[in-house]
């Protein structure tokens, strides 16, 4: 038995990884680690319903510190990003949909300033909920994809290579569409 197999035979293996993701997403670690994490250790259905569900739960305790802790997450956000920060007050669930499918600004910043901005819950939680789900699944698959290639490369070898091809498009679209929506904003401004 390697020690994957043992981490995935362990009890404790799911409860951890929850509770990781959700403290990560509070302290604004990065999201994608935990999302590959969870590809690997649950495979790709699994660990995209669980990397899903731990992020929704992380970023709905974000949203809560930013509706409580408010008006000093606001200008953190602003000051970080201070055209998403108007923006998603203005549009509110259309804005945390497409901030959520593109990935422009990181996952933690997001969340407090959409709870800064007193967006409805049901609103943010509804476009969170839609606007992570392609990404994690795709990075959930995908490093499963790349996993099983890995470790048995003579009959997977074409899984592995998939995997890595897609996870540099994946990475070239982001960084595009980033480079967009900011040319967008300073052109609006």
């Amino acid at each position: 038995m390697t020690t994957l197999d043992e981490a995935r035979a362990s009890h404790w293996t799911i409860p951890l990884f929850m509770i990781g993701t959700v403290i990560a997403s509070v302290i604004s670690f990065p999201i994608t680690f935990f999302l590959v994490l969870g590809g690997i250790l649950f495979g790709a259905y699994w660990g995209t319903l669980l990397n899903w569900t731990a992020a929704l739960a992380g970023a709905t305790v974000s949203y809560f510190l930013g509706l409580y802790l408010g008006r000093p997450l606001f200008r953190f956000g602003q000051k970080r990003a201070p055209a998403a920060a108007d923006w998603i007050k203005q549009k509110g669930f259309w804005a945390i949909l497409i901030l959520r499918v593109i990935g422009v600004f990181p996952f933690t910043v997001v969340n407090f300033i959409a709870g800064a901005s007193k967006i409805r819950l049901s609103n943010y939680l509804l476009a969170t909920a839609l606007g992570m789900l392609p990404g994690t699944f795709l990075i959930s698959y995908f490093s499963d994809a790349i996993l099983q290639g890995t470790v048995d490369f003579k009959t997977k070898s074409s899984q592995l290579l998939w995997g890595l091809s897609f996870v540099l498009l994946l990475r070239l679209g982001s960084a595009f569409m980033k480079r967009w929506w900011l040319r967008r904003q300073e052109a609006l401004s």
